[in-house]
């Protein structure tokens, strides 16, 4: 029996996976210690600098558009029935271990609904009946 732990966006967020702006390699948006700012470093070609965000405030979800300031994330896809992305491979994994369970708990999360990471995946990632393709899916974000 798989029971989930459902975690608050923000604990995916301190990695977060980009295409690179210069070679649209494999990049990482890492948090700086008291600043807004990440620092962005590509894997593969060692462009880096740093990213301001657009809003220092993250009001939308998902929240890409503020904390990558326009940047797409390296872990996407885009499928017949919407965007399916994942932060970085801990969220991504997360992300699996939710579609795989057939049991699916839900801890709880400071009095707030709505919440966790996994109770704001679309309705077609949650639905049964996609599992297979999710999996697939998120198997080959996995071999990116």
């Amino acid at each position: 029996m798989n029971a989930l732990i459902h975690r608050h966006n923000g604990e995916f967020l301190g990695l977060i996976l980009v295409a690179c702006p210069a070679c649209g390699g494999k990049a990482q948006l890492t948090e700086r210690d008291g600043a807004a700012a990440r620092r962005l470093v590509c894997t593969a070609c060692g462009h880096n600098r740093d990213i301001e965000p657009r809003n220092a405030c993250v009001s939308t979800y998902p929240p890409t558009d503020n904390i990558c300031n326009g940047l797409s994330l390296w872990l996407e896809v885009e499928t017949r029935h919407g965007r399916l992305y994942a932060f970085n491979e801990a969220h991504l994994d997360h992300i699996a271990d939710y579609v795989a369970s057939n049991l699916r708990e839900m801890a709880p999360t400071s009095g707030l609904r709505n919440a966790s990471v996994t109770s704001r995946l679309p309705l077609w990632i949650k639905q049964a009946k996609n599992r297979t393709e999710v999996l697939k899916l998120i198997d080959k974000l996995r071999s990116k």
